[in-house]
C-alpha cells in the first residue's frame, strides 16, 4: 500500500508542478534551441582527420575558440552550442561541445577529448 501511495503522490506532483523534461536519444535535454539542434546534427558529419576548412563548412561559425602550440603541434579548439542550459540569451562554455584540431585536422570532439588536452 505504501508503494501505491508513493506513486500516486509522485504522479500528482508531476501533474500539479507541470514539470517535465524531454531528453533526446543523444542525451541532450529538449532546449527548443534550433542552433543547438543544428549543431548536434552537423557534428555527426565530422570525421577524425577531416581538415579545418571542411569541418568549418559543416559546422559554421563557432561560439568560442582557442588556439595554442604545445610540443611543436598546433592546437585549435572550436566550441559550438549544443544545448541551452540558461534562458538568458547568452551562450556559456557549459552549453557548448568542443571540437579539437591538431595541426589543422580534427582530432576529436566532446568534453573528454578537451579534458585530455589539460592532462597532456
Amino acid at each position: 500500500m505504501q508503494v501505491r501511495n508513493y506513486l500516486a503522490a509522485l504522479a500528482a506532483l508531476l501533474i500539479v508542478g507541470g514539470c517535465s523534461i524531454d531528453v533526446h536519444s543523444d542525451g541532450y535535454a529538449n532546449d527548443n534551441d534550433p542552433d543547438a539542434s543544428r549543431n548536434r546534427r552537423q557534428m555527426q558529419s565530422l570525421q577524425i582527420g577531416m581538415g579545418l576548412g571542411e569541418a568549418a563548412e559543416i559546422m559554421g561559425e563557432p561560439d568560442f575558440s582557442e588556439a595554442f602550440v604545445r610540443d611543436n603541434q598546433h592546437y585549435r579548439v572550436l566550441f559550438f552550442r549544443t544545448q541551452r542550459l540558461h534562458a538568458d540569451g547568452n551562450t556559456t562554455r557549459d552549453e557548448t561541445t568542443p571540437v579539437v584540431f591538431i595541426d589543422g585536422h580534427v582530432s576529436g570532439w566532446g568534453d573528454r577529448v578537451y579534458q585530455e588536452l589539460d592532462d597532456g
